[in-house]
């Protein structure tokens, strides 16, 4: 049996799977000052009958994104780049405040043949640490032999593990290389006290499994290696989600859309398989350089805020804690809720509530707020009070930067208090859920479904927008196409009824999407799936235990003057007279490496090695793709 989890913005899941059948499931409160106790909770909303037979814990979490998204928990790093260009390094990105770096000499050209000797002493010098070490040369991935010399030196320097960069990617790109490395090297100690913590509550639950965790890609890895590249755990919840919402629904082409109480993430599937993207993640402001599922991210969710605007409302992005659950957990709150909107500058009932204490300096409006915040939350113009200012707007930069670091969350209206107003959900207190929609009733009558309208034009949108730039590689959508886009949805035309239809069905996962899925596929012209066990989507696909390790060995040849003088293969310090001895060491090499990554993984289990040729870029050259294929039962 086979216990899946997902960490999710808003809330925790945990499902039993016995046969690719969900036997069990719980749901919980994510809980961002520690995660544990979320966790905890929802797997004690288990058949506890059942825990006793668990083999696997397979988690998709958060936590890496997270920690990059918002630059909490990354710790100090020392990156070590070989081959760089100072100069060129330092203007093309920030340095954050966090990285170290050391400049070593030593390059190896695009042939693969080292030009300048690697500097020994330099890196002998390099003072001891405890702290994680990254490395990363100008070419690694055409001949990692400087990196793995960095590395040998280094591991005795540091308790920490030592990654290097063509360990987590084989692209040229040097930049995002070393930028994915450094950040990988920064995610090992808080990753490693996640993955401990989970270790440590499996064992008070009395389950004895080997835990995995989900990658970018949505295949799985077992916590050696997350611990060592945890960088690859990123986005590891929506890509959970699109196999989940695959695996529930048995779809074989098609889109499937997740909302969850912080975002809707969309996701393009084909042969029952989710796209993957060639451009790698892009987490926060990072681009980075690892293989990861092709999808669409937006804040909209149903804890997302929904504020007064220019005589309207707007939708997210920004998630806060539903009026509805804030009054279940503190009661009197109810009281201090307002009947209507006063000010397009001030929404009404909005509180906030304080996580934790900073860790940095704050300034002295800052520091009068947290003074005053204690275990009770309390109301934004009480804390423009408290902080002696004329006007709550004045307090939204203090309270924002707070937010940003996690020291305090705010709490306000949202889809989940107009779905528990309309009675087509049932969280928390409804009743506080109905006082803050009817708050907002005097901007414009029918506020609840104006708001679900919004929901889906919004969503509906969205998925038009993926879909145009998988199709056109372009996502603009203003000007004319926006103004086609707008009349299809609306209805609103003159002489041209404009339609759009989808191929293909919707697959609608996530606890809210009920609500609003069926109204977006008759916009789309196209059929709304929402399969059974479909609020706990995301814990589904993790214990689905997808494991797949791809391998890529370019065969290139070596060229002197105008003749081939040999072939050698990118990554590997091996070059051959002929260009079959390199393909079929290639072959060997790659069935042998993938095969005992995926046995280890699967500990004996059933498990498939695929090969497959393809013709490289340009003549005289070939690409060997090993595939390992396999699933944890």
């Amino acid at each position: 049996m086979i216990l899946g989890i997902d960490t999710g913005g808003t809330y925790t899941d945990a499902v039993l799977l016995d046969n690719d059948k969900v036997v069990s499931k719980g749901k919980a409160l994510t809980t961002h000052y520690n995660l544990m106790v979320g966790i905890k909770e929802s797997i004690e909303k288990l058949n506890k009958d059942f825990l006793s037979e668990v083999s696997s814990v397979i988690l998709s979490t958060t936590l890496a994104t997270n920690s990059i998204v918002e630059l909490r928990r990354l710790e100090k790093v020392k990156e070590v780049l070989i081959g760089y260009d100072r100069n060129f390094f330092l203007k093309s990105i920030k340095i954050p405040g966090w990285l170290e770096l050391e400049f070593v000499d030593g390059m190896i050209d695009i042939s693969g043949n080292e030009v300048l000797p690697l500097d020994i002493e330099g890196l002998r010098k390099i003072s001891e640490h405890e702290y994680p070490v990254a490395i990363s040369g100008y070419m690694s991935p055409i001949n990692p032999k400087y990196e793995e010399m960095a590395k040998s030196i280094l591991k005795e320097k540091s308790s920490y593990p030592v990654v290097c960069g063509h360990e987590l990617s084989g692209e040229l790109n040097s930049i995002k290389r070393a930028i994915t490395t450094a950040l990988n090297a920064s995610l090992i100690p808080s990753i490693s006290r996640f993955i401990k913590d989970v270790q440590d509550v499996m064992k008070e639950k009395g389950i004895d499994a080997n835990v995995f965790i989900v990658n970018a890609d949505g295949s799985i890895v077992d916590v050696e290696e997350a611990m060592e590249k945890p960088i690859k755990t990123v986005l590891s919840g929506p890509a959970a989600s699109s196999i989940g919402g695959v695996f529930l629904s048995g779809i074989e082409n098609g889109i499937v859309v997740d909302m969850g109480g912080t975002t809707t993430d969309i996701s393009l599937i084909e042969n029952s398989v989710p796209m993957l993207s060639k451009e790698g993640a892009k987490v926060g402001t990072w681009d980075l350089l690892l293989p990861s599922l092709k999808m669409r991210t937006v804040g909209l969710g149903g804890d997302s805020r929904i504020y007064p605007y220019r005589d309207s409302i707007e939708i997210g992005p920004t998630r806060v804690i539903p009026i509805s659950i804030l009054s279940s957990i503190f009661p009197d709150i109810k009281k201090k809720l307002k009947i209507k909107v006063d000010s397009s500058l001030v929404p009404p009932n909005e509180f906030i509530l304080k996580l934790r204490e900073p860790s940095f300096d704050l300034n002295q409006i800052e520091e009068k707020l947290l003074n005053n915040l204690n275990s009770e939350p309390i109301s934004i113009e009480e804390a423009t009070r408290i902080c002696n200012l004329s006007h709550p707007y004045i307090l939204n930069n203090a309270i924002q930067r707070l937010e940003e670091m996690g020291i305090i969350i705010r709490s306000g209206f949202t889809p989940t208090d107009v779905l528990n107003y309309v009675g087509e959900c049932q969280i928390g207190d409804v009743e506080a859920g109905a006082m803050a929609t009817r708050a907002f009733s005097n901007l414009q009558e029918n506020i609840a479904q104006l708001i679900k309208k919004s929901i889906i034009k919004k969503m509906t949108i969205e998925i038009l927008r993926y879909l145009f730039l998988i199709d056109y590689k372009d996502d603009n959508l203003e000007g004319l196409l926006g103004s086609i886009i707008n009349s299809s949805i609306t209805g609103d035309f003159r002489h041209i009824m404009p339609e759009f239809s989808l191929p293909m069905p919707i697959v609608g996962i996530g606890a809210p999407i009920k609500s609003f899925i069926y109204d977006v596929a008759k916009l789309l012209h196209t059929e709304a799936i929402v399969p059974e066990h479909y609020e706990v989507a995301n814990a589904v696909g993790a214990g689905s235990g997808r494991v797949l390790r791809v391998l890529e060995l370019e065969i290139v040849p070596i060229v002197v003057g105008a003749e081939i003088k040999g072939y050698r293969i990118n990554g590997l310090d091996r070059r051959f007279s002929e260009f079959e001895d390199a393909k079929n060491y290639a072959i060997n090499y790659g069935r042998e490496t993938i095969g005992s990554l995926v046995s280890r993984l699967l500990k004996g289990q059933s498990s498939e090695v695929k090969i497959e040729i393809s013709p490289g870029i340009g003549g005289d050259r070939s690409v060997i793709k090993i595939l390992g294929i396999g699933r944890v039962q």
